[in-house]
């Protein structure tokens, strides 16, 4: 009977034993020095070392084991610990507690702790009991569900280890609407099935942005830019807009079945203009030593080293502060840099005009000093009545004084053989009726003054300055022909090379405001052929006349004999048809020879027949483009309508013709 009751007890106990919770050390640490132990001593008379014990149970006991100690575990339940005091180089405590097993802690052997006098050991007790995870199916319909458990998703499948207890479920799956189900999971109830998700058609939603182009991302995948209409399914949707220069946007939307579904959304500029406005204009302008393209520049919020420079000006920089989204405008000032001009002339009645580039710095009579006048290349034009003008270079430099002495030469500035043409407006083109199509409209022109040839360009000319002779009809004062347009344009830059002048012509065209020579315009020429402002009657069929013998050779009497009838090729081959030594005939009002016939005469335009009807009116140079260049006048073996001041021709710019020569003018500036 005795055997029955002790086996008994032993059962029960047993019984309790395994009933009882799992105490765990979750962590144990020595703390810093700071919290060293300087008041209670331990069963050896020195300072006792410290346990802290955290834990929010209550009822703790803890004991020293193998060298037990006076002093009982302290209880602070502000901050839910208990305070032991433990001897020097303690190896083991116990941690008991009635609902618990007990725990034997082995400082030394499992957690390394090498107990010292004075110091002070937290200890972590974690009392949660831990779990039982067992196998768990889930069978649903559609079987490729997404499951989600406790807000963690599981993938598709259909077995999952999951711990005893309760759990939310929450399956879904695109074209469905997802279903949410409480479970719990127990040793007998692992299996949930009969999950049926309810089919859905998707609906559309509206996803619109203040500014628009804004990249919409849905579940991190491109659907295209804003504003934009989608369908998808109803949902819970992360959205994120993204677009350069303003700030990204992520939402989560909620998409309905019922609803609107309109999203609209105003970006956030997350840049700001930078505008840099300097004294003087069209400055250099450097944003962290990188030089902007105009002077604004969009910038991210920060600091910037703001540069400033032009030549003839001291540098300026500053540090700009921007601010995101808030624009900003800086206005530098640049001290220019100056020198002096100390300028004498003769005779002291010429007019002085000193240009800076293109912009006219100053006009003034006699002599004068500049006290500070900003450095740079000027150019110094001096003239007066019965003297030749001069025009002279004149460098200022920094902090210096520049002397400049000119005495004008008695003369003209008329250029050897040219005619100075005074500008005016005049009609352009012809209304008669033999005028071509391409003399229409008649439109008013102006043109400014400029000096012309009296002769057109002789083959002693051309000789003198290009090295050969390529005409035709050979003779020292004949016109020059069989040079193309590009030969005339060659032969300008060459002579204006020879005679120190400033050449017109180059790459980008031809630059009228150069002085050296050049082929006259379209508008140029015709002006000078009706005889400019001079003339008392613009309208002359051919350039100073009505009578074409007067004035110009042509097919009729530029051979051995006099030709009658209509204009046959086979007569004026057989009739030794030619040039003519210039100025034989009659000169216009200008006193210009040979502008109706003798050759033909290349032009700077390129020749467009409906040009007149799109023309400017002040000084019309040449329309953008074309094919061929313009040749006005006619020539020995046009006939007499060939050689009207209004008639219009173009040539091949390439090719040289026996036919065509050219004269040349100067800008008068």
């Amino acid at each position: 009977m005795k055997k029955i009751l002790l086996l008994l007890g032993l059962v029960i106990c047993s019984s309790l034993l395994f009933s009882l919770g799992t105490l765990r050390v979750e962590s144990i640490k020595e703390l810093p020095a700071e919290h060293m132990n300087l008041e209670v001593y331990d069963a050896d008379g020195k300072y006792a070392p410290v346990l802290i014990v955290k834990t929010e149970l209550k009822g703790v006991g803890i004991q020293n084991i193998g060298r037990p100690t006076k002093h009982a575990p302290e209880y602070n339940p502000q901050k839910n610990e208990y305070k032991f005091y433990m001897n020097d180089n303690q190896r083991v405590v116990e941690i008991t507690h009635s609902k618990y097993q007990p725990l034997e802690v082995r400082l030394l052997a499992d957690f390394g702790i090498n107990v010292k006098a004075k110091r002070v050991y937290e200890l972590v007790l974690d009392d949660k009991p831990e779990k039982e995870f067992v196998n768990v199916v889930i069978i649903s319909d559609p079987s490729d569900a997404t499951k989600i458990i406790d807000d963690k998703d599981m993938g598709t499948g259909q077995s999952f280890e999951l711990a005893i207890g309760k759990h939310t479920l929450k399956l879904q799956k695109s074209g469905y609407k997802y279903i949410t189900k409480d479970i719990e999971v127990t040793r007998r109830k692992t299996l949930f099935n009969n999950l049926t998700l309810p089919e859905q058609e998707p609906v559309m939603l509206t996803i619109k942005s203040e500014p628009t182009g804004a990249d919409i991302y849905i579940n991190n995948v491109l659907e295209g830019a804003t504003n934009k209409q989608l369908f998808k399914f109803p949902d819970t949707y992360n959205l994120r807009l993204v677009k350069d220069k303003y700030d990204t946007i992520e939402r989560t939307i909620t998409v309905t079945e019922d609803g609107s579904n309109n999203f609209n959304y105003t970006l956030r500029k997350n840049t700001s203009t930078l505008t840099i406005q300097t004294t003087p204009a069209n400055c250099d302008i450097y944003v962290n030593n990188e030089k902007m393209s105009g002077n604004s520049k969009d910038v991210s919020a920060g600091m910037y080293k703001v540069e400033v420079k032009k030549e003839g000006y001291y540098d300026n920089s500053r540090t700009v502060d921007v601010q995101k989204g808030q624009n900003k405008t800086v206005n530098i000032s640049l001290e220019q840099k100056t020198g002096k001009l100390q300028f004498v002339i003769e005779p002291m009645e010429a007019q002085i005009t000193l240009k800076l580039g293109n912009k006219t710095v100053e006009t003034w009579t006699g002599s004068k000093y500049f006290s500070s006048l900003p450095v740079g290349s000027y150019t110094l034009t001096a003239g007066c009545d019965g003297y030749k003008s001069q025009n002279k270079q004149v460098v200022v430099n920094l902090d210096e004084t520049t002397k400049i002495d000119i005495a004008l030469e008695e003369g003209s500035d008329i250029p050897a053989s040219m005619v100075f043409v005074q500008g005016g407006s005049f009609q352009m083109g012809s209304n008669s009726s033999d005028a071509n199509d391409d003399e229409q409209p008649v439109h008013t022109v102006s043109v400014d003054d400029f000096f012309i040839g009296k002769y057109e360009v002789t083959q002693k000319e051309w000789r003198e300055v290009m090295g050969d002779n390529p005409s035709r009809f050979k003779g020292d004062n004949r016109p020059v022909e069989n040079v193309s347009w590009y030969d005339a344009v060659e032969f300008c830059n060459k002579k204006s090379e020879m005679e120190g002048l400033e050449k017109c012509y180059s790459g980008r065209g031809c630059d009228f405001s150069k002085n050296g020579y050049r082929l006259p315009t379209e508008a140029e020429w015709e002006y000078a052929a009706r005889g400019g402002i001079e003339s008392d009657n613009a309208n002359y069929r051919y350039a100073g006349s009505n009578d074409i013998d007067k004035v110009a050779w042509y097919w009729k009497n530029s051979g051995d004999t006099r030709l009658s009838g209509n204009w046959d090729y086979g007569k004026i081959d057989n009739n030794n048809c030619r040039t003519h030594p210039v100025g034989q005939k009659q000169p216009n009002e200008l006193g210009i020879y040979d502008m109706s016939g003798n050759v033909g005469e290349w032009c700077w335009d390129w020749y467009d027949s409906n040009y007149y009807a799109y023309s400017p009116k002040n000084n019309p140079q040449r329309p953008s483009s074309g094919s061929y260049r313009v040749n006005r006048g006619g020539s020995w073996a046009d006939s007499a309508d060939g050689c009207r001041v209004a008639g219009r021709s173009g040539g091949d710019p390439d090719r040289s013709y026996s036919g065509i020569g050219f004269r040349v003018v100067r800008s008068s500036k």
